[in-house]
C-alpha cells in the first residue's frame, strides 16, 4: 500500500487529503480524510492496514493452482484376446474431469479413438475388430472438455488365434490289408449357394480344374468368409473336418453349423441381417460375436466344451442357458437386453465381465466360485446358490 499526501484545492492549508491507493482485489480507489480527523484515524489506521493484509493472504489461499488439482491417470492395465481388448486406466482422483478416453494404433495405420465409461477413479474401454496377434500402442486422452491432454503411451499385443489340438499319432500295429484310396469324386455345384460356391472354387480348388472334389472339400479345416458378401451358407454342411470358421460383413440372415461336429472356433463379426445362429458343436470351445444388430436369441446348450464366450453389442433378450456348458473359462458381454444370467452350474468360471448391459438385473453364481476378474454395472445384483 503506497500513502500519498496533496494539499487540498480548500483555502484551510491544512485540509489535506490522504490518497490510500490498494489493490484493486478491495475495490478502493481513494480514501479521503482531513487531516483534523488524523488523530482520530491514528487509532484505527493500524487495524485497517492488518485486516488489508489479512484479507491479501485469504484471497491468496483461496486461489489454488490448477495444475495440482487436474486429475492425472496414475495407473494402466490390458485385457488382451484375440480380437479385442479392455483398456483401463485409474486416476488419482476425478474432480473436473468431463472426457476420458483411450486411442489405439497399429505401427502402421489409423488410430481408433473411443470415449471411456467413467466409473469412480476408473475409466475402461472395450475395443473390438482387432488383429490377432497384433502388437498396439494407446495412449489416455483426458480434460475438462476445454483442455485435452494425453497421458504417456503404453502397449499391448492381442492373443493369436488357437491352433487345433492335433490327434496322437497311432502306435504301430498290424499292417493293414492294402486297400486303395477310393478315387476323388466331383461334387454338383447345385448342393451350395452360388456365392459359396464361387469363394470354394477360387480358393480352395487344389488342382486348379475348376471342379471341386469331395476330397478337396474334405480338405477344409478353416474358413474366412469376411467379405464374401454371402446371402446364403447352402452347402456348409458338406465341410465335414471344418474346425475355424470366420463370418464378416455378409448378408446371412441364418447360420447353422450344427453338422460341422468338428468345428471349435467360431467368429461372427458385422453381420446386420442375422437373426439366427444354429449351434450343435460338441468340440466348440470358443464364440466370438459382436454387432449383429438382429440377433436376439442364441442357444449354447448342445456346447459342452464351451470355454470362452465374447459377445458385444447384441441385442441378446432374457437370458441365455450355460448349464450345459461346464467348462466355461471366461464369459464376456456388453451391448444387450440381457435381464437375468444363472451360471451356478459353471463352477470353473474365472473372468466375468459384463459392462454396458442395462437391463441386466441378476446374476447367479457359484457359492464357492473362485473369480479372477468380476465387472459389472451398478445395478446388477450378484447372487449365490
Amino acid at each position: 500500500m503506497r500513502t500519498v499526501y496533496s494539499r487540498s484545492k480548500s483555502k484551510d492549508p491544512l485540509n489535506l487529503l490522504i490518497n490510500l491507493r490498494t489493490p484493486h482485489l478491495l475495490g478502493i480507489r481513494r480514501i479521503s480524510v482531513n487531516l483534523h480527523d488524523m488523530k482520530k484515524m491514528q487509532k484505527y489506521l493500524g487495524c485497517f492496514v492488518l485486516s488489508l493484509y489479512a484479507l491479501l493472504a485469504i484471497q491468496c489461499v483461496q486461489t489454488p493452482d490448477s495444475d495440482m488439482q487436474a486429475p492425472v491417470p496414475v495407473s494402466f492395465s490390458e485385457e488382451a484376446y484375440v480380437s479385442s481388448v479392455m483398456l483401463t486406466s485409474t486416476f488419482n482422483h476425478i474432480g473436473n474431469l468431463k472426457t476420458a478416453g483411450f486411442e489405439v494404433w497399429q505401427e502402421e495405420g489409423s488410430k481408433l479413438r473411443k470415449d471411456g465409461v467413467i466409473e469412480g477413479n476408473t475409466v475402461s474401454v472395450v475395443f473390438t475388430g482387432l488383429d490377432p496377434d497384433t502388437e498396439y500402442s494407446y495412449v489416455v486422452y483426458y480434460g475438462n472438455g476445454e483442455d485435452i491432454r494425453l497421458s504417456e503411451m503404453h502397449s499391448f499385443r492381442t492373443q493369436a488365434e488357437p491352433e487345433p489340438e492335433l490327434e496322437p499319432e497311432p502306435g504301430p500295429g498290424p499292417d493293414p490289408d492294402p486297400t486303395p484310396d477310393p478315387d476323388p469324386q466331383p461334387v454338383s455345384p447345385d448342393m451350395f449357394d452360388p456365392g459359396l460356391w464361387k469363394f470354394l472354387l477360387k480358393n480352395h480348388d487344389a488342382d486348379g480344374d475348376g471342379v471341386m472334389t469331395d476330397k478337396e472339400l474334405e480338405s477344409i479345416e478353416a474358413l474366412d468368409l469376411s467379405g464374401a458378401v454371402l446371402d446364403s451358407l447352402r452347402g456348409l454342411e458338406l465341410l465335414v473336418n471344418l474346425e475355424n470358421l470366420k463370418m464378416d460383413e455378409n448378408a446371412v440372415e441364418r447360420i447353422d453349423v450344427s453338422a460341422n461336429k468338428k468345428l471349435q472356433f467360431l467368429s461372427v463379426q458385422n453381420e446386420r441381417y442375422l437373426e439366427e445362429i444354429v449351434l450343435d458343436n460338441p468340440d466348440l470351445y470358443q464364440t466370438y460375436f459382436t454387432d449383429l444388430p438382429e440377433l436376439k436369441h442364441l442357444d449354447i446348450s448342445k456346447c459342452p466344451e464351451m470355454y470362452i464366450c465374447e459377445w458385444w453389442n447384441i441385442p441378446l433378450e432374457g437370458t441365455v442357458d450355460f448349464n450345459n456348458c461346464p467348462k466355461l473359462h471366461a464369459l464376456r458381454f456388453g451391448g444387450t437386453h440381457l435381464v437375468e444370467l444363472d451360471l451356478s452350474s459353471n463352477h470353473l468360471l474365472c473372468h466375468l465381465n459384463a459392462p454396458g448391459n442395462p437391463d441386466l438385473k441378476v446374476i447367479w453364481l457359484w457359492e464357492k466360485i473362485k473369480l479372477e476378474s468380476l465387472e459389472v454395472d451398478q445395478q446388477v445384483e450378484i447372487k449365490y446358490k
